[in-house]
């Protein structure tokens, strides 16, 4: 079970990877400021966390939060079933957020995925990604 989990993670992040470079490469999708990098700081990969209130916390360098873009987090489906390019939109399994740099989702217990995407005050994904993934338990 595990390994399809870490399969989907991967899987999920190099096609949100890929679609969003080939957007890109159309000038369909906004810029991020030069230098910017985004990160999930917690959960760790793999850990498992006291449920069913998780708490997601996020860094970002190089870019000014909620001026130039925000946070979002896809969780689980959500992050299978969105549209590249299009925006993040609003709803179960998307999470959008400023500051503080965490969202607390609610997770059943088991094993999830959660992927960061930064995007710009539209909600539109920034090419070249600003993206992060996870794979943790709750229990």
């Amino acid at each position: 079970m595990r390994s399809r989990y870490l399969s989907v993670a991967a899987i999920t992040l190099a096609a949100v990877t890929v679609a969003l470079y080939g957007a890109g490469a159309q000038g369909q999708l906004p810029s991020p400021p030069p230098g910017a990098k985004a990160w999930i700081v917690s959960p760790s990969p793999g850990e498992i966390v006291q449920g069913p209130d998780v708490t997601v916390t996020v860094e970002s360098t190089g870019i000014r939060i909620p001026d130039q873009g925000h946070y979002h987090l896809l969780v689980d489906e959500a992050a299978l079933h969105y549209v590249l390019g299009l925006p993040i939109p609003q709803g179960e399994g998307y999470v959008h957020f400023r500051l503080p740099p965490r969202a607390t989702v609610r997770l059943s217990p088991g094993p999830h995925v959660v992927v960061l995407v930064m995007g710009n005050p539209a909600h539109v994904p920034f090419v070249p990604l600003l993206s992060d993934a996870r794979y943790f338990f709750v229990k």
